[in-house]
């Protein structure tokens, strides 16, 4: 490809996995994310996620999920607190899963928004909170989640009761604020190159 157009690399990297070729379908990928293209980004951690034309990788597929997540992707971020939360390909770490569904759940993103409540239901990595889960359930439900409307109505017949008027979901214009974190679990950068 002489041309050397992020976007238009994203595009031939997807028709390029619809014909079953997902080696090309991931350098496509690569060299789209590596110019800064968002979605490139994302679907390049999505292809080291899950092993799409490469072999799988959790710290590659966090990293550039990070990336689309910095410039906006909310799934991105939501996908990061999946990793953390399952615990399949990393060390399960249910204060990195919270802080990264928050941080999605403020985005918008309405799956974000459901794991978080659920881990707030359940006390899972953070203390117990029925209104707190409720109210994430709300927002979800909100936005159209059948699964947040159903966890809402659940948490309301077992006597939840929601504030007068529940928080709105918040766009992030100063950068990301993580919910819970443990002391050293953030890197501060020493030097520009290390952000």
């Amino acid at each position: 490809m002489k041309a050397d157009y992020a976007a238009a690399k994203v595009n031939l990297g997807m028709l390029l996995g619809r014909i079953g070729d997902s080696e090309a379908e991931f350098r496509m990928y690569k060299e789209a994310a590596e110019a800064g293209n968002m979605l490139a980004a994302y679907n390049l951690g999505v292809s080291y996620r899950d092993g799409i034309g490469t072999v799988p990788d959790a710290n590659e597929a966090i990293r550039w999920f990070e990336e689309a997540a910095a410039r906006g992707d909310m799934t991105a971020a939501f996908n990061i607190g999946v990793i953390y939360d399952e615990g399949n390909q990393v060390t399960e770490d249910n204060q990195m899963a919270i802080a990264w569904y928050d941080v999605a759940a403020k985005g918008g993103n309405k799956d974000a928004m459901i794991n978080l409540g659920l881990m707030y239901e359940a006390g899972e990595g953070i203390r117990a909170n029925r209104e707190a889960a409720a109210e994430l359930y709300a927002q979800a439900a909100a936005l159209g989640d059948e699964f947040g409307a159903s966890k809402l109505q659940q948490l309301q017949q077992a006597g939840v009761r929601l504030p007068e008027q529940a928080p709105e979901v918040s766009s992030l214009p100063q950068g990301f604020h993580m919910l819970v974190l443990a002391p050293n679990e953030i890197e501060t950068p020493t030097t520009l190159k290390d952000i």
